[in-house]
C-alpha cells in the first residue's frame, strides 16, 4: 500500500506521541496534547482558527433542528435522559439531524424542505483533533486500525493528506 509523505509524517508523529511517557501533571498533559495538535496541523498545513464555516453575523438565521431516536425506557423523563446520554457519548452515531429554516416562528416548519445533515462528515478540526486525542490517550501504541481511523478523521476535514506541502 502506497503511503503519501504526509501520511508518513502523521504516522511518525503518532508513534512519537505513543512512545513519549505521559506527564503526571494534568496541565502538562494538556500542553503536551496541544503541542502535538499544533504539529499535526502544521503537517496538514492548516490553521483551525480560520475554518471555512466561520459564519458572519449577516449569515445568521433561525433554524429548527430535529433529531430522532427510538429506545426503550420506563418513562418520558427516562427516555429523554437516555437520548441525551446517547448524544453525549464520544463514539455516538447520533450525528444526523434534519434542519429547516424557521423564518415564521408562529407557523410550524415545513419539514418537506428540511436538509439532512450528518455531522460526521462536517466535523470541525477541533472535533477531529479531540477524537485523535481520544485514540492516542489509551496508553497503548496505536494499532494499524487506529492509524487507519486517524487517516479517515483527517480526510473528514476535507483535506487530502497526499497533497499537503509540509
Amino acid at each position: 500500500m502506497a503511503t503519501s509523505p504526509t501520511m508518513r509524517k502523521l504516522l511518525a508523529l503518532v508513534h512519537e506521541y505513543a512512545a513519549e511517557p505521559a506527564p503526571v501533571d494534568p496541565d502538562a498533559v494538556a500542553q503536551r496534547d496541544l503541542d502535538y495538535f499544533d504539529r499535526i496541523l502544521g503537517i496538514l498545513g492548516h490553521d483551525p482558527d480560520l475554518g471555512a464555516d466561520a459564519a458572519t453575523p449577516a449569515s445568521y438565521g433561525q433554524y429548527r433542528v430535529r433529531w430522532e431516536i427510538d429506545l426503550d425506557a420506563r418513562s418520558h423523563l427516562a427516555a429523554a435522559r437516555r437520548a441525551r446520554d446517547v448524544q453525549r457519548q464520544a463514539d455516538s452515531l447520533a450525528t444526523v439531524f434534519e434542519v429547516v429554516p424557521h423564518t415564521d416562528t408562529a407557523a410550524k416548519p415545513d419539514w418537506s424542505q428540511a436538509q439532512t445533515i450528518d455531522l460526521t462528515a462536517h466535523r470541525s478540526d477541533h472535533e477531529v483533533l479531540d477524537e485523535i486525542a481520544h485514540v492516542l490517550r489509551t496508553g497503548v501504541t496505536p494499532s494499524a486500525d487506529d492509524i487507519g481511523y486517524i487517516a479517515q478523521l483527517v480526510q473528514l476535514t476535507g483535506r487530502d493528506p497526499a497533497s499537503a506541502t509540509h
